[in-house]
């Protein structure tokens, strides 16, 4: 799991372009992406199969002018295939301008697909750091 996620993160970290980034996000998601995975941003409903991500994926990058990644504050436990993690997203969207998003995660890894994450970002991020100090 571990050598497959570093390899996951070497593509989304990768500079480049936005069509440099569209093909990386694009390659993530049919590498790594088991084709049933179940997706939830937030406490939004669940999203399920890998289609419906690379739809949503695109439909976020023909949102911006450029996107970069970094995750950081990874975590392995291997014995239940779960990596937790933190990760930085910076990106200049088309409608908004420059935008920051700091992203807690959660997934759960199998025969080196990813089968379930979950990312906590923005206000709910911000409450859940309020109540835990």
């Amino acid at each position: 799991m571990e050598k497959e996620f570093n390899s996951y993160q070497k593509i989304l970290e990768r500079a480049g372009g936005k069509e440099q980034k569209r093909k990386d996000h694009y390659q993530v998601i049919e590498n790594y992406y088991d084709e049933n995975i179940t997706q939830i941003e937030n406490c939004e409903e669940p999203i399920n199969g890998r289609q419906k991500i690379h739809e949503i994926e695109s439909q976020n990058l023909d949102g911006v002018n450029s996107v970069e990644t970094k995750i950081e504050e990874v975590i392995f436990d291997n014995k239940t295939g779960t990596v937790w993690g933190q990760m930085i997203i910076k990106f200049d969207s088309k409608k908004n301008g420059k935008q920051r998003i700091e992203e807690a995660f959660i997934q759960k890894w199998s025969n080196g697909k990813i089968i379930y994450q979950r990312f906590f970002y923005g206000q709910l991020l911000r409450n859940m750091c309020e109540i835990s100090s």
